[in-house]
């Protein structure tokens, strides 16, 4: 792939590139609420904000290294932020089906509602089984490691969704 198209792919998120020095550096231009740092490149890319702006990012690296691992961890950065937001997305949108199943249907009903998780490696994802009375089983993957055990690993893309389902257990969230 080109210079050009390793641009392209970073799409309206680019803002600059520039190779001075041997250094590489990309400016981006990210939103506000992203996890951005350089953990997708072991250690071969350097992130640092751009104090002129809040939501500015050069992703930099010794030109030797080549641009491509600049551009694969700006990539690597970007398909993991739109990630969370497609979770957060279907955890909002499986949250509100929940909603709308609590307020059309009686409590008799509700009362079938059952979540079962299937045996397995608890410390792994499992499968949770959504059933109603007679309704056939809805099929919903879900985590079963702690917030902190996720941390510990540098596993960003599920925080926020976990963050909400823990609220949620809690009965923090709406």
């Amino acid at each position: 792939m080109d210079i050009n198209e390793r641009i392209d792919s970073i799409g309206e998120y680019f803002k600059l590139f520039t190779i001075t020095k041997n250094i590489t550096y990309v400016l981006v231009t990210l939103p506000k609420n992203w996890v951005v740092d350089s953990s997708y490149a072991d250690g071969e890319v350097t992130v640092k904000a751009d104090n002129k702006s809040k939501d500015s990012y050069y992703f930099v690296s010794s030109y030797s290294s080549g641009i491509d691992i600049v551009f694969d961890t700006l990539e690597a950065v970007i398909n993991a932020n739109l990630e969370i937001m497609a979770k957060n997305r279907l955890f909002q949108d499986k949250i509100n089906e929940l909603k709308d199943l609590f307020e059309n249907e009686n409590i008799d009903r509700l009362n079938t509602l059952s979540f079962n998780m299937e045996s397995g490696d608890m410390a792994s994802i499992g499968n949770l089984n959504l059933t109603i009375g007679d309704g056939s089983p809805v099929s919903v993957q879900g985590e079963n490691e702690s917030k902190k055990d996720r941390k510990k690993k540098g596993e960003h893309a599920s925080d926020s969704v976990m963050d909400l389902a823990e609220k949620i257990a809690e009965g923090e969230a709406s």
